[in-house]
């Protein structure tokens, strides 16, 4: 079984962009099917933006600068609430590699989308400022874990993926390569939403 991961990035910083090309072309992670949507931070970018959101992923990976502490959900300079689709997001699972992703609104609103189509996702996120160098540590560990998922005799869903992101999530923090707190808003992964 493949399993589909649909990134969406931003324009900056560069290098992640970069980064996330070569990632994601490495054989051990051929169980694992990736899209790969660089936001345009202008206006033209919110029709990307909408675009990469209308499809079905299994999990989608939202990281650029991004947030919710101005009040409303935004991923590079876009607000997503109105760009999300109205018949909501077909994902079982979120992982928002992207500063303040793990706050109110945001979640709010995946949560309301999630309501819509499938129901619950899971999800793991930062409730603080992100830096570069967490996603070359995190999302190695996170799709290692997504791959064996993917080649197991698991069902996939909201539960199966949240235990892999638990999987990655408890390695990557373990990883001494920055000061402690720069880890401290990653908060462990959970379920968004309620079954149908």
């Amino acid at each position: 079984m493949r399993l589909t991961v649909r990134i969406l990035a931003g324009p900056r910083p560069v290098d992640v962009a970069r980064y996330m090309r070569r990632l994601i072309g490495k054989p051990q992670f051929h169980a694992l099917e990736f899209g790969l949507y660089t936001i345009d931070e202008k206006k033209e970018g919110e029709q990307q933006l909408s675009d990469a959101l209308l499809g079905h992923a299994d999990v989608f990976l939202i990281d650029g600068h991004s947030g919710s502490e101005q009040g409303s959900p935004w991923f590079v300079n876009h607000d997503l609430q109105p760009l999300l689709p109205n018949r909501g997001l077909r994902a079982h699972a979120f992982l928002m590699g992207c500063c303040f992703g793990d706050t109110r609104p945001m979640t709010d609103t995946l949560t309301a989308a999630i309501a819509r189509q499938t129901g619950r996702a899971a999800f793991l996120g930062s409730s603080d400022k992100t830096y570069e160098g967490q996603a070359k540590v995190l999302y190695p560990r996170v799709f290692a874990a997504l791959a064996d998922l993917a080649v197991s005799n698991q069902e996939v869903g909201a539960d199966t993926i949240c235990d892999a992101f638990s999987r990655g999530h408890a390695q990557a923090i373990e990883v001494p390569v920055d000061a402690p707190a720069t880890w401290a808003g990653w908060q462990p992964p959970r379920i968004l939403g309620d079954a149908k």
